[in-house]
């Protein structure tokens, strides 16, 4: 073989030999570089939302949740998503923005796993922020509202029990309120105005620290508009339903003396 021959095959060799070493290395390369931001899936921001979640870093949290709401539209894990984004609201305690996606959650999930514990966070969303009796209440019926949606739609649900003395809360608030307004017109001889409210308070919420006392007001203003024989039908069925109030004498002075 002539020199010449030979020296085009070693290059030849040489080469190939390069090209195979440097192909390698690219394969190696692409085997073991890990996918950047924008090319997770969604199995992983879901774990790494979980984890800054459970990390108490909600902005980070939010960023992979919202992530798998908006770039992975057939993603069987959309519903966990759009609960752990409300969770990440409520855990930081930014409850309006938590409520409406708890809502969004309840509206588009109607029948979920997850159905029942939305509502019952969706009304605590409400429930965490209620005003004392001298305020509107608002908030309280709606969180009551979702309460008995919860009790009504789910009535297995384990989230029942918690809700349960958070509903007596919500009505004790709004019938107190609804009595505070009523002894306001009382005092001030607007007497049309106390007895709606008070027969509407009666009505919803037969059952409260304030029924007696709101039943006796009725009486009194039914009275004062002389309306007798509703005023007598009150004090009677005040006797009746609280003979323990302290009421009771009150109402059976009323009915001693003739009237007017």
């Amino acid at each position: 073989m002539s020199g010449r021959r030979w020296g085009t095959i070693c290059k030849e060799v040489g080469f190939l030999l390069i090209t195979l070493l440097l192909t390698g290395v690219v394969i190696e390369g692409c085997a073991g570089r890990k996918p950047t931001e924008k090319e997770r899936s969604a199995g992983e921001l879901f774990v790494l939302g979980q984890d800054d979640l459970k990390a108490r870093k909600f902005e980070r949290a939010r960023e992979a949740f919202n992530r798998i709401l908006q770039e992975f539209p057939e993603s069987n894990l959309r519903s966990e998503a759009l609960m752990s984004l409300a969770d990440s609201f409520y855990n930081s305690k930014q409850y309006q923005e938590a409520k409406f996606q708890y809502e969004k959650f309840v509206q588009l999930y109607p029948v979920n796993p997850q159905t029942a514990r939305a509502y019952y966070f969706l009304a605590m969303s409400d429930f965490e922020r209620l005003n004392t009796i001298d305020r509107d209440q608002t908030l309280a019926r709606e969180a009551l509202t979702n309460f008995r949606k919860l009790e009504a739609q789910f009535p297995g649900a384990p989230q029942i029990q918690e809700a349960l003395p958070k509903i007596h809360v919500c009505e004790e608030n709004i019938a107190q309120n609804q009595y505070y307004i009523s002894e306001f017109y009382y005092g001030r001889k607007l007497y049309h105005s106390a007895i709606p409210r008070l027969e509407g308070l009666l009505e919803e919420f037969p059952e409260t620290s304030v029924s007696d006392a709101a039943l006796f007001l009725l009486a009194e203003a039914y009275r004062k508009e002389e309306s007798y024989a509703k005023a007598v039908e009150a004090y009677q069925q005040l006797l009746a339903d609280y003979p323990e109030s302290r009421f009771v004498s009150k109402s059976e002075s009323r009915l001693r003396k003739a009237f007017p």
